[in-house]
């Protein structure tokens, strides 16, 4: 039996009040050594309603945007990746270069490289920071995550980008 529970799917389980109960006890089998002991982790799992109001604002918003942003948020998407990267929900990764130049050559590389309406990119001397949007999929982001992060960047895009305050906001909605 090989320990694989790098990569084990959710494995739904009942409480019996003794005791989990693994739905699928092959699935349980394949992923999990008898014995072993495993960290039990709470899902709650978001709404599927939560999740195409917030991308149906999403899609108002953008198609509201004033003239001349359109290069930077050429889609609903490119709008959502960087008002996340805004907001903080982003991955980082720094890239130390020999120089100045070299660094500012890398940049114009990774943007090239990387799909620049769904990354920002900054260099700041010979460093080169990549910052692209942390995944709000099912899979990545748990409910509580995601509604904190759904809701900062619609009041992001209200406040920096469409400059209609919080109260506002809320009766555009």
């Amino acid at each position: 039996m090989t320990d694989r529970t790098d990569r084990a799917p959710p494995l739904p389980c009942r409480w019996t009040g003794g005791e989990f109960k693994p739905w699928n006890l092959d699935l349980a089998r394949k992923y999990y050594k008898p014995g072993g002991t495993y960290d039990l982790v709470v899902h709650d799992e978001r709404s599927q309603a939560s999740h195409n109001a917030y991308f149906a604002s999403l899609d108002t918003r953008w198609q509201t945007l004033p003239f001349g942003l359109e290069p930077e948020y050429p889609s609903r998407e490119s709008l959502r990746h960087k008002a996340l990267i805004r907001c903080g929900y982003t991955v980082e990764h720094d890239f130390v270069l020999p120089s100045d130049a070299a660094a500012t050559l890398f940049a114009h590389a990774l943007i090239e490289a990387d799909d620049e309406v769904y990354t920002v990119v900054e260099v700041r001397g010979c460093v080169v920071r990549r910052y692209r949007a942390q995944s709000q999929s099912y899979r990545a982001m748990g409910k509580k995550i995601f509604e904190e992060s759904k809701q900062a960047v619609l009041d992001y895009i209200d406040r920096e980008l469409l400059g209609v305050s919080p109260p506002q906001a809320e009766e555009r909605r």
